[in-house]
């Protein structure tokens, strides 16, 4: 590779390190066989594709700058097709850095997990909200899995659905009966709760965090019916977006 990991680590842009991790999460996905990824060019715009066996991925209109930051790492190797098209692929040297970045970053990340997890995964939430902390667990035991599978992608989905809609049902309800519409009824409920006026634009806040996290959990959960619909297909930068945001609005909400 030429240059030191640490250097590599510096230097990469948050968009190059975006695109790295999902091209790295395809290339492990598809497990064997030529496993490329090819650049095509069109008017306004471009694709990376992946060509490789058994996994589907395009990415649309993708930062030239960050495949040619990657490839000039020695993250990528290149060659070019007979029509002029850059194929890119994953190298050996490069799995070797990425083993070693995902420990580097295991500290930071991990710092970042636990506060989002201190309430949701202790004792008292996991009392208080049983079915919730169940499916937050299973989503998470999926996100950390680096899997983009439709069938993976649609289970976390499903599971971060379904934490949130327990945990709103808990706080709505409480054992008597399902909410059906959650952003409704916590709007409801939160009109009935003697509360000073600046903590409630707040928490009108978290209600509108739970509207567009549900949303998001519902497209994960069908994804394959968004990709029939020309939706494009996740990226674990998705999906970990998802299962933060879930993890936050559930504390939050849980904390109602």
């Amino acid at each position: 590779m030429g240059i030191e990991y640490e250097v590599i680590s510096d230097r990469l842009t948050s968009e190059a390190a975006d695109l790295y991790r999902d091209l790295v999460a395809v290339h492990l996905e598809a497990g064997t066989g030529d496993r490329r990824f090819m650049l095509m060019k069109y008017l306004g715009g471009n694709m990376l594709r992946f060509l490789g066996q058994g996994h589907r991925r395009v990415w649309r209109d993708v930062d030239p700058g960050a495949l040619d930051d990657l490839a000039g790492y020695g993250l990528l190797s290149t060659e070019y097709s007979p029509k002029g098209s850059p194929n890119y692929r994953i190298t050996g040297e490069s799995l070797a850095f990425y083993r070693w970045w995902m420990r580097e970053l295991g500290a930071a990340i991990d710092q970042a997990h636990q506060e989002v997890w201190r309430a949701v995964a202790g004792e008292s939430f996991a009392e208080a909200h049983p079915g919730a902390s169940h499916h937050l667990n299973e989503a998470f035991d999926l996100l950390w899995k680096d899997r983009l599978d439709d069938q993976t992608v649609s289970e976390l989905g499903d599971h971060l659905r379904k934490a949130l809609m327990d945990v709103v049902n808990d706080v709505v309800s409480g054992e008597g009966g399902k909410v059906e519409q959650p952003v409704k009824s916590l709007k409801a409920w939160l009109d009935t709760r003697q509360i000073g006026e600046r903590e409630r634009e707040v928490v009108n806040a978290v209600i509108e965090l739970a509207r567009a996290t549900l949303r998001l959990d519902h497209r994960l959960n069908h994804v394959r019916d968004e990709l029939e619909l020309g939706e494009p297909e996740a990226s674990m930068v998705e999906l970990r977006r998802a299962a933060f945001a879930t993890a936050m609005a559930c504390e939050q909400i849980g904390s109602l």
